[in-house]
């Protein structure tokens, strides 16, 4: 169905189109106070650069072509803004369109894509820590909306189990020459300590790690034996996060690093075919003219070591290629920290360069900051480690708890314990802008004051306890008009939902989402606070009621897009 905001988009681009025989994106927002109404057109200024003429002319020139629909009402403000203002009978039948629509009025989308979204990506042999939190969570978002849009989304984890640092482990641990069968993924965490150190301090050690590592590559037995010992913990501890967090990712999922190792010789000598790589003191190297140093220097990616060995590039070009033409993907979408982007332009420029894919392909690096404490330094337990994530959830999980055992008289607590902390986590982390680094906070993602999840979980609880008490024999109906301000408010938010799925997928701005369920938290809390419920009529109270139906309906499914689970009791 057309949302409303498409609707002023469709009758102003025709008016502009019939008063100035011209097309131009009206630039519809919505208002900053419901004083100036509801939405708001700002296209004049940049109209009139280009036929020059006044803005203000021009807006006024446009409100008159617009004077006989009966669904709008406009004015001029400022230096040619265009106020508009929606009839209650457009906001009513959107309302009615929405009650009946399990979807909320979000059509599924007319052109579906083949996306791969690649995110997580852990290292096998380490506990995962807190910085792995931001690509777990945004990338499961951003899977979740394609999703609902309908698309045809891969998921991709990409775990890395390959490469130098596994030739230090193997090499430890074959030195170590005992594995119990107790070792767990922390033990690993200590051996690859212990193995850097051994690495760094002992070159006949590092010696060995380094042709270790093409023993590794090439498949020699006992190598892979201790490596596959890596992989199988490692895949068991996973297997225990992901559930804990309510990611989409499952063992199916996970495309690690060893599975594109047959195709690296061939990506290698093809691109060295193509003379896009050439060979340099026996290592072979991409040039990249485009991509250049600080000095202004060309910049060179290594695809293989002198010694024979891969690294990175080398699997994640395989990795881009293996996309595009087995997994046949319209789409590939990488979810990372920011470190990573000057990796990404070149893995993207040589695919480009071997005509893999072409200018047009829609491939994009989604980068994010840091997890900062609240001293703004990254976050660390006191002995000055990174916290696990483990420890994360434990902690988000204790604290919810013990916070519930303040405020709920549920007999489920260890469950909303569970919904409450790790929304918090998720929501805390989702709603800041992913460009910055986000600063961690106990105390404010936890409150059930603010922009928090218990916030809006809360919101969700009270209107489930309204639907209990609503008389079974009535039946919720949108009232012709509106008997208060709170109401329209409150009704017009509402309609916005499908308008904000679609804009957070333009650079997967899921802070939108995040904004747009608080405000439509505080819209029916203030409905809640000045408008009666279920003591009024009872053509009132089905009006009231259906509001408050459609809202939970969307705090529910905008929730569910970030990743973060309901209750309905607390």
């Amino acid at each position: 169905m057309m949302t409303i905001k498409q609707y002023i988009e469709s009758v102003m681009s025709d008016a502009i189109s019939r008063t100035y025989n011209t097309t131009i994106n009206p630039n519809i927002s919505k208002t900053s106070k419901p004083i100036f109404g509801d939405y708001q057109a700002n296209f004049a200024m940049k109209l009139a650069g280009s036929i020059k003429d006044n803005p203000i002319t021009i807006a006024n020139t446009v409100v008159k072509a617009l004077a006989d629909d009966s669904h709008i009402t406009t004015s001029v403000a400022g230096p040619g803004f265009i106020n508009i203002s929606i009839s209650s009978a457009l906001l009513i039948e959107q309302l009615n369109q929405i009650l009946a629509c399990p979807r909320l009025g979000i059509e599924p989308t007319n052109s579906v894509r083949r996306i791969v979204v690649d995110y997580s990506n852990p290292n096998i042999a380490k506990e995962m820590h807190v910085g792995h939190l931001r690509s777990a969570v945004i990338g499961d978002s951003i899977c979740r909306i394609l999703t609902f849009l309908v698309h045809d989304v891969i998921r991709q984890n990409h775990i890395g189990d390959w490469g130098t640092q596994f030739g230090q482990l193997i090499e430890y641990l074959i030195d170590l020459k005992h594995l119990g069968e107790d070792t767990t993924i922390r033990d690993f965490n200590a051996f690859y300590q212990a193995a850097q150190q051994c690495f760094n301090n002992d070159p006949a050690f590092a010696t060995r790690s380094r042709k270790r590592v093409v023993l590794l590559q090439s498949g020699d037995p006992e190598t892979l034996e201790l490596w596959q010992q890596l992989v199988d913990q490692s895949y068991s501890y996973f297997n225990t996060i992901y559930p804990k967090l309510d990611l989409l990712l499952t063992m199916d999922d996970i495309r690690p690093e060893s599975y594109y190792n047959p195709m690296l010789a061939d990506t290698v000598q093809e691109l060295v075919a193509l003379n896009i790589a050439s060979y340099d003191d026996n290592a072979v190297v991409v040039k990249l003219d485009d991509i250049k140093t600080k000095s202004g220097d060309s910049m060179g990616m290594i695809i293989q070591k002198s010694d024979g060995g891969y690294l990175y590039a080398t699997t994640d070009l395989a990795a881009l290629k293996y996309r595009v033409k087995t997994l046949k993907a319209d789409e590939i979408i990488y979810v990372t920290d920011h470190r990573q982007k000057l990796h990404f332009d070149m893995v993207f420029k040589t695919a480009k360069l071997a005509q893999w894919i072409d200018d047009s392909y829609p491939i994009q690096h989604v980068s994010f900051g840091a997890v900062l404490g609240t001293d703004k330094k990254p976050l660390k337990t006191r002995s000055g480690d990174l916290i696990t994530l483990r420890q994360l959830l434990d902690e988000a999980e204790h604290k919810a708890a013990t916070l519930l055992s303040q405020k709920s008289h549920s007999n489920d607590n260890q469950n909303i314990a569970n919904i409450i902390g790790i929304g918090s986590l998720k929501f805390s982390d989702l709603s800041a802008d992913k460009q910055k680094d986000y600063l961690f906070n106990w105390d404010q993602m936890l409150s059930f004051d603010g922009k928090t999840a218990p916030y809006l979980i809360n919101a969700y609880v009270r209107i489930q306890s309204i639907l209990r008490q609503y008389p079974k024999d009535q039946s919720p109906r949108i009232a012709d008009d509106f008997t208060s301000p709170f109401e329209r408010q409150l009704a017009l938010k509402c309609t916005q939902f499908a308008d904000v799925i679609l804009e957070s997928t333009e650079g997967f701005e899921i802070q939108k989402i995040c904004q747009y369920v608080f405000e439509l938290a505080q819209l029916f809390h203030q409905l809640y606070e000045h408008c009666p419920i279920l003591k009024c009529s009872p053509e009132l109270m089905n009006h009231r009621i259906a509001l408050c139906q459609i809202t939970a309906k969307t705090i529910k499914q905008s929730l569910h897009l970030i990743g973060i689970r309901t209750c309905d009791y607390m």
